[in-house]
């Protein structure tokens, strides 16, 4: 920390940015806690093996037994071991060199690292071609020729959806307020295609752009993603930048390509003011331009940190201002045709996975918009402890021990997006 927090700052700045962290110590090991669990869930859906998900369950123990889960020496697969060795190394390579890294591995030997495995890689490291490697131009589709036959190689047309439903999870864990959001902009672009009369074929690869369509924030720092306010010159360009990340991932799969294009322009204006290529009217895909609506909707609705989220008629009222400026008319005739098919009141329903009670169901939504548990004691009006309390219970029926993976499970549950759910995140300070 001393060396690498705020390093280009004033004295004061890293001062105050150390003291930040370290009074933030248990926060970071929940985090750390919910990496360890989020992890193998998702590689789970994926269909990966279980000797992967425990690998990557264990991936950040230390050998000394001083890792989130204590399991220390041979209690921690091999696998995580390796992987964790290469996880910190590569980064003290790429920030200070071959040197930095050979000095980190012999310095953590026998702390963090398993002695044996430090010693696999410093004879591994003697060699040139070792480093070179890892600087390769093509190193990317060197890593996927080396990969071997396994189930989860490749899949089925049958099952593209699904793994876009983990690209969305796992992207939407990074900033709190928009947990479940990929799911609800899904179904309505979903309904608003069906609704325009698009063939199957073609709703079908919407409603993947639209899971995956915010993908490219996790290349944004999470705390532009959260900041309270109007943003920085600087900022507003990095986050204009998320759709261009989103389009060179997806574009990455081939069986991807068509929903990186649609993905990939789910900020263009009807009238070519928008981002991050300009394109206006007939070049924006049409399956774009329904993305972009149900995308820009879905954020009126929930509301973001600073700025409360509104009802239905609210938000098509906001929209119908910008139509055939930023929206295509066509699309926005759609919308309000189907919205209320799409965000149905608010029903009866009483029974929740896991055992949850309604209580631990409202307490699991709040804990998801990211707030402390002084701050979501006082949005339930309830006492702080009340609230670790419910948390306690509520990790204990879902089998977690972290928010993260908490959070994991409200989504994959359908918990965010169940328009059943009387809570609205236009409610939530």
């Amino acid at each position: 920390m001393l060396r690498y927090v705020a390093a280009d700052e004033p004295i004061p700045t890293r001062v105050l940015r150390l003291v930040d962290i370290l009074r933030g110590r248990g926060d970071l090991e929940e985090q750390m806690q919910g990496v360890c669990e989020v992890a193998p869930r998702l590689a789970a859906r994926l269909g990966m093996s279980r000797q992967v998900g425990q690998a990557l369950r264990c991936r950040l123990e230390r050998w000394d037994g001083r890792g989130p889960q204590g399991l220390r020496g041979d209690e921690i697969p091999l696998i995580a071991r390796i992987t964790h060795i290469c996880m910190v190394l590569v980064r003290f390579y790429q920030s200070e060199g071959r040197e930095a890294a050979e000095e980190a591995a012999r310095r953590k030997r026998g702390t963090v690292f398993d002695p044996e495995v430090v010693d696999g890689f410093l004879r591994a490291s003697r060699s040139d071609l070792f480093w070179a490697g890892l600087s390769a131009p093509d190193l990317w589709d060197t890593i996927l020729e080396l990969e071997p036959e396994s189930p989860a190689r490749s899949i089925g047309e049958e099952r593209i959806e699904d793994v876009a439903l983990v690209f969305a999870d796992f992207a939407e864990l990074k900033t709190a307020h928009k947990a479940g959001h990929a799911r609800s902009t899904a179904d309505i672009a979903g309904a608003v295609a069906e609704k325009m009369g698009l063939p199957q074929s073609s709703v079908s690869m919407i409603r993947r752009a639209a899971l995956v369509h915010d993908i490219g924030e996790v290349g944004i720092p999470g705390r532009i993603l959260v900041k309270e306010g109007a943003l920085e010159e600087w900022e507003v360009e990095q986050v204009r930048l998320h759709p261009h990340y989103t389009e060179r991932i997806l574009s990455r799969v081939p069986a991807l390509l068509p929903v990186a294009t649609i993905a990939g322009a789910h900020h263009e204006w009807v009238n070519g003011q928008g981002y991050h290529r300009g394109l206006s009217g007939s070049r924006i895909p049409v399956g774009a331009r329904i993305l972009a609506l149900a995308d820009a909707f879905q954020e009126l609705v929930e509301g973001r940190p600073g700025h409360p989220g509104v009802d239905t008629d609210e938000a098509l009222g906001t929209l119908s201002e910008e139509t055939g400026s930023r929206f295509d008319p066509e699309c926005c005739e759609a919308l309000s045709q189907v919205t209320g098919v799409t965000i149905p009141k608010a029903s009866l329903r009483r029974e929740w996975p896991a055992g949850l009670t309604d209580r631990e169901v409202d307490v699991l939504r709040v804990a998801a918009t990211g707030l402390t548990k002084r701050r979501m004691a006082r949005h339930l009006t309830i006492s702080e402890k009340t609230v670790g309390t419910h948390l306690e219970h509520i990790y204990g029926k879902i089998g977690s021990s972290s928010r993260a993976a908490a959070v994991l499970f409200a989504m994959e549950q359908g918990l965010l997006t169940d328009p059943a759910l009387a809570w609205s995140r236009s409610s939530t300070p």
